[in-house]
């Protein structure tokens, strides 16, 4: 089937995926295939489109459907680390492998056996932003199965004293406003409301070094 040059709504792809079709989309394509797809659009220069060819490989992953089909689900991660080039893997582990993770134990257990004989994954668990969404013995047993820790958030402790003055600024904008969206939606805001936009602006200026607002 040769649907290249055709647009992504128009191909029977992106037509099975839109409709939670993966019997469908398994008639037409290979789980090669699928991860084959994934890698060129992912490899593709920006700005991507909604309608390049590939995106129906993308949506798929992002989709309900497929978390209810676990060994397909997982062999797909295994077949997208298997295709994609040393410089993609760290776009698995920040998307379809991510998203997999979680504290279920069939799925950690999976991944522990497969790690231990498969290195391309176990360079992928390690890429997880997994740490703030998984219990502590979860991520022990992440760590174990990836060879070294995972990435961990930095303990408030350690944060710059910047960055508490923006989650005060901010904290102080949601209470008197109800946050900066709805600040700007305010005809005519009181003067503590425009302080407390002023001293969010100042404060996250201070952070980023440009000005937000």
């Amino acid at each position: 089937m040769d649907d290249e040059d055709l647009e992504a709504a128009d191909s029977p792809m992106q037509r099975f995926v839109d409709a939670d079709d993966i019997d469908g989309l398994l008639s037409v394509v290979s789980a090669d295939d699928i991860a084959m797809a994934w890698h060129r659009y992912t490899a593709t220069p920006e700005p991507k489109s909604y309608d390049h060819p590939d995106w129906w490989a993308i949506e798929l992953f992002m989709g309900s459907e497929i978390f209810r089909r676990t060994e397909l689900h997982r062999h797909l991660l295994l077949k997208l680390v298997e295709h994609g080039p040393e410089d993609a893997i760290g776009a698995v582990a920040a998307g379809p492998l991510e998203d997999f993770v979680s504290d279920d134990e069939d799925d950690l257990r999976w991944l522990e056996d497969q790690c231990a004989t498969n290195h391309r994954l176990q360079s992928a668990l390690l890429g997880t932003w997994s740490a703030p969404y998984v219990s502590e013995e979860t991520l022990a047993r992440l760590d174990a199965a990836a060879g070294e820790q995972l990435p961990r958030p930095r303990p408030e402790s350690e944060w710059p004293p910047v960055l508490h003055a923006l989650l005060a600024a901010e904290r102080r904008l949601d209470d008197l406003a109800g946050g900066l969206s709805k600040y700007h939606e305010m005809v005519s805001p009181t003067d503590e409301q425009r302080d407390a936009a002023e001293a969010y602006h100042d404060a996250l200026w201070a952070l980023v070094g440009r000005r937000a607002l």
